[in-house]
């Protein structure tokens, strides 16, 4: 599976790779876990902001973040989780015809 969140993460703490502009992050990541953990950065990082943009005021940042504008662009190959679960699903028919 490949995921690529742009909104390339080279360490180990999953901090985003600042880009030619400082306000475009991009992360990439190959597992499960790695893409539930890029999704959850991402949201973190726009949570970020938007107390930045309007601190103290839970509701403003509701209101302010149905307007505000942001860029993302999420790419998720699932091919190989597929080609895993179809592989599975086989083996299991294959395993319970045999009885």
């Amino acid at each position: 599976m490949a995921l690529t969140l742009h909104l390339t993460c080279t360490n180990r703490r999953k901090e985003p790779a600042v880009t030619d502009n400082p306000m475009h992050y991009e992360w990439t990541g190959t597992t499960v876990e790695e893409a539930s953990n890029l999704l959850r950065a991402a949201e973190e990082l726009l949570d970020a902001h938007m107390k930045a943009l309007a601190p103290g005021s839970a509701m403003t940042r509701l209101r302010l973040g149905r307007t505000a504008k942001v860029g993302i662009k999420v790419s998720l190959d699932l091919t190989e989780l597929a080609n895993s679960a179809s592989e599975v699903q086989a083996l299991n028919a294959a395993y319970t015809h045999d009885d």
